[in-house]
């Protein structure tokens, strides 16, 4: 039929040098193409499943790269406001995000010990200010409202020198 495809192949037959006759065979090429057909399809789509295959792992494994980076940066950004107690998880011991994140916890730590140092200075520093302070204030009320007598001024002036000088 004139819808089928055919593939021709003619060889010469020779004796002695001379073409005495060809050899020709016809051969229907349905089965062929179908092959062909099927054969293309199937490395479509595998392709296509390899590829996404291949996504699906890069997204895993730089989702697990990226994690601990991600947690890291909030935990920077938790610092920023003032928040030192915040660590970093270690996830792979081994890893150079791991020494990353063991080194941001050390960071953490000698900051929160900064902080809690500062702390403690400013209530010591306030404190011894305001004993001081009020031994001045205490004073000064009493000489103002007259309850500390006028010879006795010269004396709590002193003590308020000395407590000024302290």
């Amino acid at each position: 039929s004139l819808e089928d495809q055919y593939m021709v192949y003619a060889r010469p037959v020779t004796t002695d040098g001379e073409i005495i006759a060809y050899v020709m065979t016809l051969a229907n090429t349905n089965r062929e193409n179908n092959f062909v057909s099927v054969t293309r399809r199937v490395v479509i789509n595998s392709s296509i499943g390899v590829m996404i295959a291949a996504v699906v792992a890069a997204y895993f494994i730089t989702e697990r790269i990226v994690h601990p980076l991600r947690k890291m940066t909030d935990a920077a950004k938790k610092f920023a406001r003032g928040d030192f107690s915040t660590r970093v998880e270690v996830f792979k011991p081994n890893s150079e995000v791991a020494e990353l994140a063991k080194a941001f916890n050390n960071m953490a730590d000698s900051l929160e010990s900064l902080e809690k140092m500062r702390n403690s200075f400013l209530a010591n520093i306030s404190h011894d200010l305001r004993t001081p302070m009020t031994t001045i204030s205490g004073f000064i009320d009493g000489i103002n409202s007259g309850a500390i007598p006028p010879e006795k001024h010269e004396y709590y002036l002193g003590i308020i020198a000395a407590e000024v000088r302290r």
